[in-house]
Order: structure tokens, then C-alpha cells, then sequence
């Protein structure tokens, strides 16, 4: 069988015919995701939700013309996007994403922590954040007129695509239902109580699946069956194939490490988020450690002057990486890497500054090892008692060996490597393959 895949990610809308026969990727596009609209209101991140489903139609349309054998969808989309739609499926805001940070300048956030103080965080699986759908749906509650508001529907962008193709809403698939902060990881379903102290119980909540739901499409004339979206998060570590016992960490523009659980932990373990996986399995993990967003930053910092002689920035990186390789951990300067809003701060810093120690790649070296010790550090959080090894994917783990050196240095772990680049489109395969091919497993959280 030939399906389309679809992965709806921060910077490109990815695209792949999956051959669930041969277990391959063909025909892998990609296209730059449509830039955030101005303001609506101080702190907003939106994006049109009319305009990102213009580009997947044509993609379908496209995908449908070179590969007609194409029998079916799958979507794996940028986790915690919220947008509100009529029950006909008209877009009744735009979509709002994890950057937004309206709640933070309008004092909703601040309600939210209130609210939330007796614990009632851990059995949102901790995923209150001030971007959040929760976060955005509580600001919009009192911006948008009662004729607006009353039995709107929140859903992600990926969902409301969905509904826009078939006519009619499928049921959320856990992994996005938790990705709003509403859902109780008690119960697999909506945490209704959180829902009414946030005063958001006039939206009509769409149902959650807890079986493999299979819908179909019709588009040009070709009946293609679907499935509901997925978290792109979940479906990037199903591709780079994480197993129960595996230590994963993630290292790309952002990074995260994480591990497979069969059961829910004690409430005291709180220091991590609580997600659904696939197959009643859970995901601790603790996600927003800062990697390549930050080392863009230090290369272009530590590279200017080569910059402004002609060097490109991409044989900067070539030579820090290499210069790097021949520094000892041994008196090197302490780096935070925390440039920006992360899970280990908010500002950067370098100390321990000696005439030795001062050079580019003193410094680059010096925050490969910070990275490092934050994969440490937040390891060490995660329930899971004992890891068999380290799986580690994304780009810049994959090409810079001295950090993979560190992680087993630091954990004492074996180092396995994932040799997939296309990793959600290639959990979207694996995720459509036993549901539609080797329909036996349940997708249920329950």
C-alpha cells in the first residue's frame, strides 16, 4: 500500500509517498511553512490556518498526480497548535503555536499557576506552559464574543486540516489531546474539572480516540482512507525506532531526552512531562534543552570576523567542530547555553575565563560539554531506573562526535546512533503501517 505522509513542522511542511510493502520513503519534499502574521494582540504567535491548508491540498494534488497507487493519509503535526472552528469546520481564529506568549503579557498565566497550585499539574502529565492550547483557549475566552465562543471547537492545526478534508471532525489521537493541558493522564480522557475552573466549558471538546480510527477522504475523485494526526514529537522517536529500556536524546535546533514507560510513575516524579506514546505505552521526557538554536549563536559570535573576511558560515562550523576535537575537558571555561527561554534557564553565561582557555574553540569545545551535562542532568530526572544504551538522533548529534563522547563519558552508556534524517515522516510509516496494514495493536493510552 501507498499512502501519503505529511509532517507539519515548525520550519517546512515534509511531505513522503510511504511504501508500507518495501518500508520506504519516496518522493520526500519539503516546503517552507508559512511565515507568523502580525501581532493580533502583544505577545501572539499566529500563523493562517487557510494558507497552510492551501499547501497541503496541493501537496495531496501533486502526490496524487505522480503517484495515483496512493491509497491513503497520515499527518504528524508541531505539537500544542490551538485554533477554535465552527462545527462545520470554519476557522474561527487563527492558529495559534507553542511560541505564543500572549498569557504571559495579559496576566493569564499567572491565573493558571494560581489555579493549578495544589497539584493538579501532575495529573496534566505537567503540560501546562504558558504557549499552550490551555493558556491560549483561557485568553481568548475573554476577547471573543459569547456568539464566537459558546460550542467553538479547539483543535490542532493538523486536526482542523483534517475536518476541512473529510467534512467532518475525526477523534483526537491521545498524543495531541495531551498536548493541550487539558488532558488527564488518570484517565485518558479530557480533565474536565481543569476545564471548568478555566472556565472554558461552553467549547465543545472533540472526542478522544482510544482505538484505531480509520476515516476516508474523497479528493479528486480518489476515496483515501486516514487517520487521525499525531504529535510530531511521539512520531519522531517511533521513526528513529526508540525502545523500552533506551535512553533517547533528541539533539536539533531544540533537543530533549526521553524514555518509554509502561506505567504512570509516582506524582512525586514531577520534574518531567507525562505523554502518551503508542500502543499503551507512556513518554517521560523533558524537552526545550538548548542545542542547536544556541550553538548557532556561538558559531556566529565566534566566527564574525572570519564571516566578514568570506568564510561561510557553514565552513565555520566545519572548523570549530574540528578545532574542538583536540581540546581536553580538563580546565576548559564553564558555558550556559540557556540564551533564550529553555528548561535550564533563561540566560546564558561564561565564567571560569582564563588567558588559556580563551579561544574560539576553547569556547565552542566548552559548550558541547555544556550540552552534554544538561542531557546528564535532565536523564537523571526521568523515572526509569536503568537505560541499556543511548539512542541518539537529530542532525547534530549525528555529525558531531565529540558530544556523542561526552553523553558516554558522562552516563556511562553505550552510544547507538540513529542513521534516520527523516524521522517523523518515518514514524508516520511505522504509525500507518500497524494501523491500517497490521491493524492488531490499539493506539489506546488506556
Amino acid at each position: 500500500m501507498h499512502l501519503l505522509g505529511i509532517d507539519l513542522g515548525g520550519t517546512f511542511i515534509k511531505s513522503a509517498v510511504l511504501d508500507t510493502r518495501k518500508h520506504e520513503l519516496r518522493e520526500i519534499r519539503r516546503r517552507p511553512f508559512p511565515a507568523f502574521l502580525p501581532e493580533s494582540v502583544p505577545g501572539a504567535r499566529e500563523i493562517d490556518p487557510e494558507r497552510v491548508l492551501a499547501i497541503v491540498r496541493s501537496i495531496i494534488d501533486e502526490s496524487l498526480a505522480l503517484d495515483p497507487s496512493i491509497e491513503g493519509l497520515v499527518f504528524s503535526t508541531q505539537m500544542h497548535s490551538v485554533l477554535l472552528c465552527s462545527v462545520s469546520g470554519s476557522a474561527l481564529t487563527a492558529c495559534a503555536t507553542w511560541q505564543d506568549q500572549r498569557s504571559l503579557v495579559n496576566g493569564v498565566w499567572a491565573e493558571i499557576q494560581k489555579l493549578s497550585a495544589d497539584g493538579i499539574s501532575w495529573s496534566l502529565g505537567n503540560e501546562l506552559k504558558p504557549g499552550h492550547p490551555c493558556a491560549v483557549l483561557t485568553s481568548w475566552k475573554s476577547s471573543l464574543p459569547a456568539s464566537v465562543w459558546n460550542g467553538a471547537m479547539p483543535l490542532s492545526l493538523a486536526d482542523w486540516i483534517v475536518f476541512r478534508l473529510s467534512g467532518y471532525p475525526l477523534p483526537l489521537h491521545p498524543t495531541q489531546a495531551a498536548a493541550t493541558g487539558l488532558w488527564s493522564i488518570l484517565n485518558g480522557g479530557w480533565h474536565r474539572e481543569w476545564i471548568s475552573h478555566l472556565g472554558l466549558g461552553a467549547l465543545h471538546f472533540p472526542e478522544i480516540s482510544t482505538h484505531s480510527i480509520v476515516s476516508t477522504v474523497e479528493i479528486a475523485g480518489k476515496k483515501l482512507r486516514i487517520l487521525p494526526p499525531i504529535g510530531d514529537q511521539q512520531a519522531a522517536l517511533l521513526g528513529v525506532g526508540l525502545q523500552s529500556g533506551d535512553l533517547s536524546v533528541n539533539v536539533a535546533t531544540g533537543s530533549q531526552v526521553s524514555q518509554i514507560l509502561d506505567a504512570i510513575p509516582p506524582a512525586s516524579s514531577s520534574q518531567f512531562q507525562l505523554r502518551p506514546f503508542f500502543d499503551g505505552k507512556l513518554l517521560a521526557t523533558i524537552t526545550h534543552l538548548p542545542a542547536g538554536r544556541s550553538l548557532n549563536s556561538w558559531v556566529r559570535t565566534l566566527s564574525q570576523l572570519a564571516i566578514d573576511c568570506g568564510v561561510t558560515e557553514q565552513e565555520c562550523w566545519r572548523r570549530l567542530v574540528e578545532s574542538a576535537e583536540s581540546i581536553q575537558v580538563e580546565g576548559l571555561p564553564q558555558v550556559d547555553l540557556s540564551l533564550f527561554p529553555c528548561a535550564t534557564g533563561s540566560e546564558g553565561s561564561v565564567t571560569k575565563l582564563r588567558e588559556a582557555n580563551l579561544s574560539a574553540a576553547h569556547l565552542f569545545r566548552a559548550a558541547l560539554r555544556s550540552m552534554a551535562e544538561n542531557y546528564r542532568n535532565a536523564s537523571g530526572a526521568l523515572p526509569q531506573a536503568h537505560s541499556s544504551k543511548i539512542l541518539v538522533s537529530g542532525g547534530l548529534a549525528q555529525k558531531i562526535e565529540i558530544l556523542r563522547s561526552d553523553l558516554n563519558h558522562l552516563l556511562k552508556l553505550p552510544i547507538a546512533v540513529s542513521g534516520i534524517s527523516e524521522d517523523a515522516l518515518n514514524g508516520l510509516l511505522i504509525y500507518a503501517t500497524s494501523r491500517l496494514i497490521n491493524p492488531t495493536n490499539s493506539n489506546s493510552f488506556t
